[in-house]
C-alpha cells in the first residue's frame, strides 16, 4: 500500500499522470476483448494490442456498462453497438495519446458507426472515427432511430456519414434517417461532424428527424452540412434545441440548410447562444443562424458570446429565415454584441419577395448588432409588411449596412422598426423608423429659407453617428449653429439632445473678427532706463503700455530698485550700492570702494546730442554690469 502510494506520488511530482482508469483485464486479441465485454462484472478493459475485428464480425456488442481504455493502441471495428441502457467510456491512458478507436459501417446498411440507440457513449480520450452508412449516423442512431446520448468531454471525434467525403440522411453525430438528435453534449476536446452533400445534420437530427438537443458548453467543434444544417435539424426535420454557452464553434453550409439551425424545409428549431466564441457560415439558400430553405426563422436568442453570422449570395437572411421562408423571433439581449458579414439580408426575412409574407417574423434589438461590408457588396436589413423590428433603450444597429424595405424604397408594405435606441446605418425609407428618427435642417443664415437636413436616429448626433454639413461663406468663420437665427437661442452641438424636428441657423463673424481677433493697446512705452529687475507683464493695451521692467507711460520706469525718469536715476539694492546719474556719479560696493566719473555734459549744440546720448548709456551699462558682478560675488 505504502508503495503504491509512494510511485502515484512519484507519478505527480514528475508530472506524469496516472491512468484515468485501473483495468480490470487486458487484452491483446478479439477474443479476449469480446469475453471481457461479455462479463458484467468487468468495469475497465485495456488493450494490449492493436485489435482488428475480423471481416465476418459485423459488430462488436457492448452488452454492459465498460470502459475501454485503448492504451496507445488501435481498436478497429465495423460497428460498435452498445445496449440499450448502457454506457461505453472511451479512454486513453497513454502519454501522448496515441490510442485509436475506428469504427466505419459505411457498407452495411442501415448501421451507425457507433450505435447509441437508446444507450449513453462518453469520450474522455484518445482519437475516435465513425462513419454510417447513407441513411445512418456516423455515431448514434442506425437508420429510423434516434441517436442516444452522447457526451465529449475530450480526445478527438471526427463522424461522419454516407461514402466519399461523407454524406446520406443520417447526421455525423446524433439520429439516423427519422430519427432524432437524441442528447449530445460537448464539453471539451476536439469534435468534427460532418455531412456533406446529404439530408442528415453534421451534428444533430437526421433527415425528417424530430427532436433532440444540442449543447456544447466547451472544446474546439467543426460542423458542416447540406441540405441538413450543419448544427441542428436535419432536413425536413423539426423541434431541434441548439444551446451553446462556450468553447470555440465553427459551422459551415453549402447548400439549403443554415450553418446553426433548421434543414431544409424544417420547422421548430430553437437557438441560444449564451457563450463562446461563434463562426457560422450561411449556405446558398439559408442562413448562417436561423431556418434553412423554404423554413421560418424559428425562436434565436442571443445573450452573450463573440458571435459573427457570414452570408454572401444566394438567398436567405445572414441571420433569420430561408429563402421562401417567413415567421419566427429573434433577440438580442442587451449585453450581447452580434456581428453580420453579408452582401444580403443581414437578419429576418431570407429576401425581399415580391410576394408580402403573411406570418410575422418579430426581431428585438437589446444589445449590439454590427453590420459588416463584404467585398461583394454591404448588408440589408429588409422590412416587408409582417416584419416588426424593436430597438430598446440599450439597442443599437451600427455599421456601414442600411435599412430598406420589401423589394427597394417603395413605401408601399412596408413593417416597421420601432426605435427607442440607436440606429447609425442608412435609412432608405424614412417614415421606417419611429420614435427616434429626428430631421435636423441647417440653414446657412443668410439665407434662411432653405437648407441641408439630415436624419439622426438617436437623441443627439454624437451617438446616431452624424455629421454637421459644411458650410461655406466667403470672406465669413463659422462660429457654429444656433436654434434661433440671430443667435439669442441655444447652441446646437454634437452632443446636444434632440426630442423632435428641429431648424438650426449658422453663426458667422467676419474673418479676422472672431474670438481672440481684438487689435493692441495703443499706449506708449516708458522712456525710463531698464532696471535690474525682472521681465514685467506684457502691456494689456491701455494707455500706460507697461514694458520689461514695468517701465510705465507716464515716463516712471519702477525696477527692482528705484530709477526714475529725471536728470538723477539711483539705483538702491539690499547692499545700499548706488549710481548717480547727474554731473558726477559714483559706484559703491560694500567694502567702501569708490569709482568716480565725471562726465562734462554741453548744454546746447546739435553736434553734441548724439555723444551725450551715447555716453549716457555707456554710463548706464557700466553701471549696471558692475552692479551684476558684485551680487554674483556676494552669491558665490
Amino acid at each position: 500500500m505504502v508503495l503504491g502510494v509512494a510511485a502515484a506520488t512519484l507519478l505527480t511530482l514528475v508530472g506524469v499522470a496516472a491512468p484515468a482508469h485501473a483495468a480490470d483485464i487486458t487484452v491483446t486479441d478479439e477474443a479476449t476483448l469480446v469475453a471481457a465485454l461479455a462479463d458484467p462484472t468487468t468495469t475497465v478493459v485495456a488493450l494490449g494490442n492493436d485489435i482488428e475485428l475480423a471481416v465476418t464480425t459485423t459488430t462488436l456488442a457492448i452488452p454492459n456498462t465498460v470502459t475501454i481504455d485503448l492504451a496507445g493502441q488501435e481498436l478497429t471495428a465495423k460497428n460498435v453497438t452498445i445496449a440499450a441502457g448502457e454506457k461505453l467510456t472511451v479512454d486513453d491512458s497513454s502519454l501522448p495519446s496515441t490510442g485509436r478507436l475506428d469504427a466505419t459501417a459505411s457498407g452495411i446498411t442501415g448501421k451507425a458507426g457507433i450505435t447509441t440507440t437508446a444507450a449513453s457513449l462518453v469520450v474522455d480520450g484518445g482519437h475516435v472515427s465513425a462513419r454510417g452508412a447513407w441513411d445512418a449516423a456516423g455515431i448514434g442512431g442506425d437508420r429510423d432511430s434516434d441517436g442516444g446520448t452522447v457526451t465529449i468531454n475530450g480526445g478527438t471525434v471526427v463522424a461522419t456519414t454516407g461514402s466519399g467525403t461523407g454524406g446520406g440522411d443520417g447526421a455525423g453525430i446524433g439520429g439516423g434517417r427519422g430519427g432524432s438528435a437524441g442528447t449530445i453534449v460537448l464539453a471539451g476536446g476536439n469534435v468534427d461532424g460532418h455531412n456533406i452533400g446529404g439530408a442528415g445534420a453534421g451534428i444533430g437530427g437526421g433527415a425528417d428527424g424530430d427532436g433532440g438537443t444540442v449543447t456544447i458548453n466547451g472544446g474546439t467543434v467543426k460542423a458542416a452540412g447540406w441540405s441538413g444544417a450543419a448544427i441542428g435539424s436535419g432536413s425536413a426535420g423539426k423541434n431541434v434545441t441548439v444551446t451553446i454557452n462556450g468553447g470555440v464553434v465553427t459551422a459551415v453550409n453549402e447548400n439549403a440548410g443554415a450553418a446553426i439551425g433548421g434543414g431544409r424545409g424544417a420547422t421548430g428549431h430553437t437557438l441560444t447562444i449564451n457563450g463562446g466564441t461563434v463562426s457560422a457560415t450561411g449556405g446558398t439558400f439559408a442562413p448562417a443562424i436561423g431556418g434553412g430553405l423554404g423554413a421560418g426563422a424559428g425562436i434565436i436568442v442571443f445573450n452573450g458570446g463573440d458571435v459573427v453570422a457570414t452570408k454572401t449570395g444566394g438567398a436567405g437572411a445572414a441571420i433569420g429565415a430561408g429563402r421562401d421562408g417567413q415567421g419566427g423571433t429573434i433577440l438580442i439581449s442587451a449585453g450581447a454584441h452580434v456581428k453580420v458579414h453579408s452582401d444580403t439580408s443581414a437578419i429576418g426575412l431570407g429576401y425581399a419577395s415580391a410576394d408580402e409574407p403573411t406570418e410575422t417574423l418579430g426581431v428585438t434589438i437589446a444589445g449590439t448588432l454590427e453590420l459588416v461590408s463584404v467585398p461583394t457588396g454591404s448588408p440589408t436589413i429588409y422590412v416587408p409588411s409582417a416584419v416588426e423590428i424593436t430597438v430598446t433603450g440599450t439597442g443599437s444597429v451600427i455599421g456601414d449596412g442600411k435599412i430598406q424595405g420589401a423589394g427597394g424604397s417603395s413605401p408601399s408594405g412596408l413593417g416597421s422598426v420601432e426605435n427607442h435606441g440607436i440606429i447609425t446605418v442608412h435609412v432608405q425609407v424614412l417614415n421606417l423608423v419611429t420614435v427616434h428618427n429626428y430631421e435636423v435642417q441647417f440653414r446657412s443664415n443668410p439665407p434662411v429659407a432653405s437648407g441641408t437636413s439630415v436624419h439622426v436616429y438617436a437623441t443627439n448626433f454624437a451617438d446616431g453617428q452624424r455629421a454637421f454639413p459644411s458650410v461655406v461663406r466667403p470672406g465669413w468663420d463659422l462660429l457654429g449653429w444656433n436654434t434661433e437665427a440671430d443667435g439669442s437661442g441655444t447652441p446646437f452641438e454634437l452632443v446636444t439632445g434632440l426630442d423632435g424636428d428641429l431648424v438650426v441657423y449658422a453663426q458667422w463673424a467676419e474673418a479676422g473678427n472672431g474670438p481672440g481677433d481684438g487689435e493692441p493697446g495703443d499706449g506708449e512705452p516708458g522712456d525710463g532706463e531698464p532696471g535690474d529687475g525682472g521681465p514685467g507683464a506684457p502691456g494689456d493695451g491701455d494707455e500706460d503700455a507697461n514694458g520689461p521692467g514695468d517701465i510705465d507711460g507716464d515716463q516712471d520706469g519702477d525696477l527692482d530698485g528705484d530709477l526714475d525718469g529725471d536728470d538723477e536715476q539711483t539705483n538702491t539694492d539690499p547692499d545700499q550700492s548706488d549710481v548717480t546719474g547727474d554731473d558726477e556719479s559714483a559706484v559703491t560696493d560694500d567694502d567702501e570702494t569708490e569709482v568716480t566719473a565725471t562726465v562734462n555734459l554741453a548744454a546746447t549744440g546739435v553736434e553734441t546730442a548724439l555723444p551725450l546720448a551715447a555716453g549716457s548709456l555707456l554710463l548706464a551699462a557700466g553701471a549696471l554690469m558692475l552692479i551684476l558682478v558684485r551680487r554674483r560675488v556676494a552669491a558665490e
